[in-house]
């Protein structure tokens, strides 16, 4: 018998840090680097450039056209780290991106916690807000620097068992420079933190374990950035910020070894809400420590719009589960590995 190894997927890094002030960016600096899977995605926001047209001219588009505003999104993900004792610090770059993402953050005793802000909307100067500057470069590209970075955690994704436990960020901030790159800048690469690898783990409703097992599940958040436009400010954009969209949602994936997952199943016809729901990753601490929860303190079961597919039996094992109205609809717990005392 064999067994096929899972080949690494590509990584990139970027390198961000906490703006002192709004508009002048930070010096980014070796010890500032964060893995993140593939290189980061950017799209152009904003009205970009404005055709004008004279209308007693036979020749469209005439005069010269104007520059709009003009500002940047980033998406990216981060695997939730394997952190060895005393690196979770306010320095530690998930930290710093999670304090520019609207979350309210504890950070004590080697464990962070990132749970949504009370607050509707969140802006600079409420909710601990600090705005970042973000720099990827490809080594003999292209340097690209962006400064006044918001942005919002999207999603928190267990991808399979076995996987990684991913972070999905969405940022927003305006271009400081597009520069050609002759080389890599000295960065700090942070391999020395493994990626989680979701096993050992556990559901439970209540401290109960729910039936069956848990193959993959996908929080959505419900939080955005939003851009701001602003005739004051450089490049006609102003500072984004962060607000709930929709009801949180979960969707989990279960693995079934027989019959169907009949306790969702049966909360959902009785329309019955989950109370503390907990998802818990110990990965493969050697430490016996539980490294990553998810915990949602009322969830009610719906049915995914998934149906079957040929070869894959997904009827009765794939559920979305809404979060009610409170004001904190979710937290995630990150540790460090460390040897329980």
């Amino acid at each position: 018998m064999t067994t096929e190894c899972r080949a690494p997927e590509r990584i990139g890094v970027i390198r961000l840090a906490p703006q002192t002030e709004i508009g002048t960016a930070a010096t980014l600096v070796a010890a500032d680097g964060l893995i993140v899977r593939a290189d980061p995605e950017w799209e152009a926001i904003g009205e970009g450039m404005i055709d004008t047209e004279e209308g007693e001219n036979p020749l469209p588009g005439s005069q010269e056209p104007i520059l709009g505003s003009y500002g940047e999104a980033l998406t990216f993900q981060v695997s939730v780290p394997v952190a060895a004792e005393n690196e979770l610090t306010t320095d530690h770059a998930l930290v710093r991106l999670c304090r520019a993402c609207g979350c309210d953050i504890s950070l004590a005793a080697g464990e962070l916690e990132i749970e949504e802000s009370d607050g509707a909307c969140v802006g600079f100067g409420a909710g601990d807000i600090v705005p970042l500057t973000v720099e990827t470069v490809q080594r003999g590209g292209l340097l690209q620097r962006w400064i006044d970075c918001v942005g919002a955690l999207t999603q928190v994704a267990g991808e399979s068992a076995g996987g990684g436990v991913m972070l999905t960020f969405r940022l927003i901030g305006r271009v400081d420079t597009k520069e050609a790159a002759g080389a890599l800048p000295s960065v700090d690469y942070p391999g020395q933190e493994p990626m989680l690898s979701a096993r050992n783990g556990r559901f439970e409703e209540d401290g109960s374990d729910l039936l069956g097992g848990l193959y993959s599940w996908t929080l959505t958040t419900g939080l955005e950035v939003q851009e701001v436009e602003d005739q004051t400010a450089a490049a006609g954009q102003g500072l984004p910020f962060v607000f709930g969209t929709t009801a949180a949602e979960l969707e989990v994936n279960r693995a079934m070894l027989g019959g169907v997952a009949t306790d969702l199943w049966n909360k959902f016809l009785a329309m019955e809400a989950i109370d503390d729901l907990e998802i818990g990753v110990e990965g493969q601490s050697e430490h016996d420590v539980e490294i990553f929860t998810l915990a949602m303190p009322k969830v009610y079961v719906g049915p995914s719009d998934a149906g079957n597919e040929a070869g894959h039996r997904t009827d009765g094992r794939t559920f979305r589960l809404k979060s009610d109205g409170a004001e904190k609809r979710w937290k995630i717990t990150i540790r460090e590995d460390v040897e329980a005392s």
